[in-house]
């Protein structure tokens, strides 16, 4: 703690008092810099644990003709920051052209994420998961039943055939939310988002450029 004389003339005082916000600043950008240059995520050295998350065959996934890089990303539809960084990472994916996008849902945040998670999976069998999931994503409100059958409609989807797969696959879609939730323990995850780039494990949120730069990362460090 710095301590001032009272009987110090003015000017000296004004200078100390100058030197010390000086200083501050020069710590916070020193911070931000420090920030911005740090490496993002860890790196798995254990082959299985990323075979495991990027593999799974229930898994929805979206691929591009030409991909040559796996992102996995662990999400919950009633996380705001899942809500927040999904357009990121899609119009990431979409610029991109060369990946192939594999959706863990881990909903942790109630009922209404886990009946959303449940549809959302149950839409791949008709063909329109990544619609229904940027619907989700994207609706106003706390995904109540009424709001999921608004946004699944205006995917494209048909609602009585998502009731219909639900049901004939229900197993299969509890079986795989338990398998999301062992491989996000695996990995040491605490939450959602959570990115899984190549071999580059991520526990927070990105935006469209760091997610083009792990790209770019992932596939240099193959080489």
């Amino acid at each position: 703690m710095i301590h001032y004389d009272a009987k110090a003339p003015i000017g000296m005082i004004l200078r100390g008092r100058r030197g010390l916000t000086a200083a501050i600043a020069i710590g916070i950008l020193i911070s931000f810099t420090l920030r911005a240059t740090a490496p993002l995520g860890v790196k798995i050295t254990n082959p299985q644990l990323v075979s495991d998350a990027q593999r799974d065959a229930a898994a929805p996934r979206v691929r591009s003709a030409s991909a040559n890089l796996s992102v996995v990303i662990f999400t919950d539809y009633r996380c705001a920051a899942c809500r927040r960084s999904d357009t990121d990472l899609l119009d990431a994916v979409r610029e991109d052209g060369r990946i192939v996008i594999i959706f863990r849902h881990r909903p942790a945040f109630g009922i209404r994420s886990v009946v959303a998670a449940r549809l959302a999976i149950a839409a791949q069998w008709q063909g329109k998961f990544l619609p229904v999931h940027a619907a989700f994503m994207k609706a106003p409100g706390n995904l109540d039943e009424t709001e999921l059958m608004q946004a699944s409609t205006k995917a494209g989807a048909v609602w009585s055939r998502l009731q219909i797969d639900l049901r004939r696959h229900s197993a299969q879609i509890d079986r795989l939310l338990a398998r999301n939730a062992g491989s996000m323990s695996r990995l040491g995850l605490r939450g959602t988002p959570s990115y899984l780039i190549g071999n580059c494990l991520v526990e927070e949120a990105l935006t469209r450029q760091q997610l083009r730069k792990l790209f770019r990362d992932a596939r240099a460090s193959r080489s």
